[in-house]
């Protein structure tokens, strides 16, 4: 790369960290308004009064991502090498770096509130993908879980804060924030919004709240990372910026038939569910032969609403090396189990959720006398769970990723459980 790039590169370094101290002025003189991205869809319809934090309820944000690199060559160590840098000792060669980014809807559902903990469910979406037509909806990336106290959030992170929690950093900012209240436009919603303007050497950014619910209307973030150790002669040693913006696109509640049942007795009761099936691929050409995969959920913690595990698994016999947190809760669809009074009353077909932003759609694929299987999906891809009637155990699960090639599908199909002794 030349040096002009190299310039280039710093320049918009310099622009991204201009971002957040940016507002557009809205019509009353002023105040400050949305920072909206070229790539930022706008939200598919009007927004309802913003609720309080409860389970069920269900925030789509708009969610980019990408890193500007300070050094447009990377110098990277190696025996052999093509140049001798003397002030490291190291032999190294270079490789071009480039822009790198993603962007695509991310879905946070309260799946239990309890005595102040909060279990989220989450499904990040990727709009921009190789595979994906440009009229098509965003791929799902799959699904995680968290838990955390209902405080636990702070300026920078999280997509809430308490109301009081609100009010209180509002009248006594931090240091280095800077707090407005004004006007917030989002789509055809303005907003009575807490507007936060923060600086640190090193991180920028401006995070904006409904000021009577506390949820997350707007978020950017612009933070400069440390310099790399080695860098070519000449050349100035430049950190890489991250940016990252999280703007509101939809406010609903799931309407999941068995958030209103008690969770099932055999949840307190069970230590360890072990489950075994098979990962394979598919494409045009055939499928790849399938290997056998295991699962194991350890039991650690549970409320009345909420349980705590552990995932643990094996490929092919040989255990994998992470270790997995997994919360779930009874507001949510694609849990650990589903409430057997509910499940009794579903129809074949019967359509449970039909998403605006991702296109996704929540139906029973089938009904038993044994089982009830749940799918939920796009064309990009689906998650279908299947349940015990009797007691509302997940017992089986397919992913199948439309999106990629070959096509992965993840089958599981046997679950035996370990009670506590």
């Amino acid at each position: 790369m030349t040096e002009t790039t190299s310039r280039i590169a710093a320049v918009l370094g310099l622009l991204a960290l201009s971002v957040v101290s940016q507002r557009a002025s809205a019509d009353d003189g002023g105040q400050p308004s949305h920072i909206i991205l070229p790539d930022t869809p706008a939200p598919p319809g009007p927004m309802q009064a913003m609720p309080l934090l409860h389970p069920g309820l269900q925030l789509t944000f708009y969610m980019s991502v990408c890193t500007l690199p300070g050094n447009v060559e990377q110098v990277i160590r190696a025996t052999p090498g093509t140049i001798f840098d003397p002030n490291s000792g190291w032999t190294v060669y270079t490789k071009d770096r480039q822009f790198t980014g993603t962007a695509g809807p991310l879905e946070i559902t309260i799946a239990a509130l309890e005595n102040g903990k909060v279990v989220i469910a989450g499904e990040p979406f990727n709009s921009y993908l190789p595979t994906l037509a440009a009229d098509s909806p965003p791929a799902s990336a799959g699904h995680d879980s968290s838990m955390q106290d209902v405080s636990a959030n702070d300026l920078v992170s999280g997509q809430w804060l308490e109301p009081a929690q609100l009010n209180q950093l509002f009248n006594a900012p931090p240091g280095g924030c800077t707090a407005v209240r004004g006007p917030w436009k989002d789509g055809d919603h303005t907003f009575d919004a807490l507007i936060f303007s923060c600086q640190t050497p090193t991180v920028q950014y401006q995070s904006v709240y409904d000021a009577q619910s506390g949820l997350l209307i707007h978020r950017a973030v612009v933070s400069q990372g440390p310099p790399p150790q080695v860098v070519l002669p000449g050349q100035e040693p430049r950190g890489d910026v991250l940016l990252r913006f999280m703007d509101l696109m939809a406010v609903r509640d799931l309407k999941v038939p068995w958030a209103g049942e008690p969770m099932p007795n055999w949840v307190a009761n069970t230590s360890v569910m072990h489950y075994q099936g098979s990962h394979s691929q598919s494409s045009a050409t055939g499928a790849l032969p399938s290997l056998p995969i295991g699962l194991d959920l350890t039991f650690v913690e549970h409320g009345d609403t909420w349980v705590h595990t552990v995932k643990t698994g094996s490929v092919a016999g040989r255990p994998t090396a992470n270790k997995t947190d997994q919360m779930w809760g009874i507001a949510q669809f694609g849990g650990l189990w589903a409430g057997p009074a509910e499940l009794a009353n579903l129809q074949n077909g019967q359509v449970l959720d039909d998403d605006p932003v991702t296109q996704s759609q929540t139906r029973v694929i089938y009904v038993d006398n044994q089982s009830v299987a749940i799918g939920e999906g796009n064309v990009t891809g689906e998650t279908d769970w299947r349940y015990d009637k009797n007691s509302g155990m997940l017992i089986g699960m397919r992913v199948i990723g439309r999106s990629q090639l070959p096509t992965p599908i993840t089958t599981v199909d046997q679950v035996r459980l370990t009670g506590r002794q």
